[in-house]
């Protein structure tokens, strides 16, 4: 649907709202799903605010979507987000998560959307015929992105602290600690052992121990 119909354009607002008002729910049932999934190790260790992370600007992101009057409109709401996906990653990659830890919480919160939306539509049978297929439309379009630059900023960051690239690494975390502290979060106390800006130290992470901050190289850029 290349434009939105008025009486679907209000309908979608509707829903948006609707979401607004559950994401306390959203949020509660998705931390369940990601903290009891055993693929997930390491979500259990995180206190609530840092496993939500970017998650609330990722629900304001499909907000957006559902509220958008056109499909170009959408499709900038749902690059808007991209950054947040990025910083998302960034986030998880600092916390010592696995790769497939990053995709497979992106899964729950499909599925939780999806749960979502599906409830909605059968409590509301007079829907306009284009309102559901533009929501699932929008929630597919959230969630490819997502995966995409959440992945790829992780995986960035991964090859980087293979290759010694303290910069880069430095780089990325000061920027990710800027919006954190911008959002008030400033409980890393409570936080497990993490890749703060300290990448000099060594940090084992994941069930091999595989992954290790590279001192050497710290230690080279410094000399």
């Amino acid at each position: 649907m290349s434009n939105t119909t008025q009486k679907a354009a209000e309908q979608l607002d509707a829903l948006a709202s609707y979401l607004a008002e559950r994401r306390p729910i959203i949020l509660k049932v998705w931390r369940r799903a990601v903290e009891e999934d055993p693929r997930l190790p390491t979500a259990p260790t995180l206190p609530r605010i840092q496993l939500n992370d970017h998650i609330p600007e990722i629900l304001d992101a499909f907000e957006g979507m559902l509220q958008a009057r056109s499909a170009k409109a959408r499709n900038a709401r749902g690059e808007d987000q991209q950054e947040t996906a990025a910083d998302h990653g960034v986030h998880r990659w600092q916390h010592g998560y696995q790769l497939h830890e990053v995709t497979c919480e992106w899964g729950h919160l499909l599925s939780c959307l999806m749960e979502e939306l599906e409830s909605y539509a059968a409590a509301h049978p007079d829907l306009d015929a284009n309102v559901m297929p533009t929501a699932r439309r929008a929630l597919a379009q959230l969630c490819h992105e997502g995966v995409s630059e959440s992945t790829a900023q992780y995986f960035r960051l991964q090859q980087a602290e293979a290759a010694g690239h303290v910069h880069d690494i430095e780089q990325a975390l000061a920027h990710l600690n800027g919006l954190e502290q911008q959002r008030g979060i400033l409980a890393r106390g409570r936080a497990r052992p993490s890749r703060q800006s300290g990448v000099g130290q060594d940090h084992h992470h994941g069930p091999d121990g595989g992954r290790r901050a590279g001192s050497d190289a710290c230690q080279a850029a410094q000399d």
